[in-house]
């Protein structure tokens, strides 16, 4: 058990060092507050009884009394006090752990590393993972150290009034380390596989909750609460299995406590018949032993949680791991995007096959092809989301790269606070509203949230935010797509002006009309490099 719960406060520190100093300072506290109430509140009973009651001294018994009563509300402002900064501390922990995970889906999501995966499974894992870690080092691992200083000032005490009841009693210690080992690993292995089935199932609900559209139209809702009971069914059995351990081991240990006051009953009341202890140390014996048992109690109770926050933190700190490093491709050398017999396949799946390809510092290309040709993957592998399989490839740095992709997901908030409007200086704004108005989406600037706005408006929006940043290359994947007729050459008409100078690649399924405007046509069938370059010299419009 201490091997153990010395490899929790490691585990502690290692990702948390950053408040390893309000996490002493908090558990100090709590162990100096607790420790010398538990100390002197026996003693302080032992002395109004003997000296003060029995003892016939009226001034001492009430200054103790009074003492005594001063100690009792002093302690429990103070405990106040330690259960507010605790909080303070979790949310704190939570916070920096949640920022962290952002951070790392950031790297890791959503398109490259692992397309498979929802947002519900990305909540589970940013949101209610850290905070339920946070949860469990403050009321498990710190709160463990609280009720061990506890403990072992109640011994100390118990040792100093009759140390002969005291040996009988550690007969019981042994047998606790013991139940603490035996239910260790199930419960850290429970408590994993729960985190995993729970972030599973929060995936399936969140799905089946955007697809409710879908699920009404094509009358899906018995296989979607299928889908969810299935999902539920494997985090709930989990999570039964979990308490079940966690309940029998404190069955057993409490059982144990139960023996140790039986015995501490017979002892003690033997000793005071024969006369090694008094009435006054009786009574603060039993005081100091039911602190004694309490803070058994609490341990045995909150070391589940600190397994729990062993698995917890080996989880967020898995997490972490897969976040991929940046995307950093070599410079090329005129072009700002050469690509030499690239080849991406997902899951052993060629999506894009020997395909060369290089984009003038000015030029603008357009790419067509079929659905799942290719074209998306490879406006990604540009923006430095995807790396490619096989091949080499060489692009200008992120920074100088603007892009409107599919999906486009807004951050929550307003249309202005997406546009970052009030970092933009008065020639940008004014650029910004003149655009907007060019669109048709002046009327939309002052929008609360953008899931206020219609596809098409949403689209515009997109195309906005993308030519607002200055770059060398702009990448609009389907910019024309959710647009109605009368917009999209006016639309297609701004883009090449607003980027005249610059490079640009935009894809397209369809309006051949617009197919003369751009300097190449390439068309993307997700073919071998011999058939690719074939296919791009046919498509070529010059």
């Amino acid at each position: 058990m201490i091997v153990a719960f010395r490899s929790m406060l490691q585990e502690a520190f290692k990702g948390l060092h950053g408040h390893w100093l309000t996490i002493t300072g908090l558990v100090v506290f709590g162990s100096l507050l607790n420790g010398s109430f538990t100390l002197v509140d026996p003693l302080l009973t032992r002395a109004i009884i003997d000296k003060g009651i029995i003892g016939h001294d009226v001034r001492l018994f009430a200054v103790l009394a009074i003492a005594t009563a001063v100690l009792g509300i002093g302690y429990r402002v103070a405990s106040r006090l330690y259960e507010l900064f605790g909080k303070k501390v979790q949310n704190q922990i939570a916070e920096t752990v949640i920022l962290q995970a952002v951070d790392d889906c950031l790297k890791v999501a959503p398109y490259g590393n692992d397309q498979t995966r929802s947002a519900g499974y990305y909540v589970s894992r940013i949101y209610d993972e850290p905070v339920s870690m946070a949860t469990s080092l403050i009321s498990g691992v710190s709160a463990v150290c609280v009720s061990g200083t506890s403990f072992v000032a109640a011994m100390v005490i118990c040792v100093y009034l009759s140390w002969q009841i005291t040996v009988g009693l550690l007969c019981i210690v042994p047998l606790l380390l013991y139940l603490a080992n035996h239910f260790a690993p199930q419960l850290n292995s429970l408590v994993k596989r729960t985190a995993v089935e729970e972030a599973e199932a929060r995936e399936v609900i969140g799905g089946v909750s955007q697809a409710s559209r879908t699920i009404q139209i094509f009358s899906l809702a018995g296989h979607a609460r299928t889908l969810v009971r299935q999902s539920l069914g494997k985090a709930l059995a989990l999570g039964y299995d979990g308490v079940k351990a966690a309940k029998t081991y404190d069955m057993y240990s409490q059982s144990l406590l139960t023996v140790a006051e039986v015995l501490v009953f017979i002892t003690s009341g033997y000793a005071v018949a024969v006369g090694n202890l008094t009435i006054g140390g009786l009574l603060a014996f039993m005081n100091v032993f039911w602190k004694l048992i309490s803070a058994g109690r609490r341990i045995s109770l909150q070391y589940s949680e600190c397994v729990a926050f062993v698995s917890k933190i080996h989880r967020i700190h898995e997490f972490g791991a897969t976040s991929r490093a940046p995307v950093e491709y070599e410079p090329p050398q005129t072009a700002v995007v050469e690509c030499d017999a690239i080849t991406v396949k997902y899951d052993d799946k060629l999506v894009l096959g020997g395909l060369d390809i290089s984009i003038g510092p000015t030029e603008r290309i357009l790419l067509t092809g079929s659905n799942g040709s290719g074209k998306s993957t490879f406006i990604n592998l540009i923006a430095q989301f995807l790396t490619p399989s096989d091949g080499r490839m060489r692009v200008i740095s992120v920074q100088q790269i603007s892009a409107a992709l599919s999906p486009f997901y807004f951050l929550p908030g307003s249309v202005k606070d997406n546009l970052q409007f009030d970092g933009l200086t008065r020639l940008e704004k004014d650029r910004c509203f003149a655009l907007a108005r060019e669109m048709g989406i002046d009327d939309c600037m002052n929008a609360v949230s953008t899931t206020a706005l219609s596809d098409g408006q949403r689209k515009k929006m997109q195309i906005l935010m993308a030519l607002l940043k200055d770059a060398d290359l702009y990448l609009l994947d389907e910019p024309l797509a959710h647009l109605d007729i009368a917009s999209k050459e006016a639309i297609i008409r701004m883009i090449l002006r607003e980027t005249s100078g610059r490079a640009l690649c935009v894809t397209m399924h369809g309006d051949k009309q617009f197919w003369q405007l751009f300097d190449r046509v390439l068309h993307i069938g997700g073919l071998g490099a011999e058939e690719q370059r074939e296919r791009d010299e046919i498509r070529t419009v010059v």
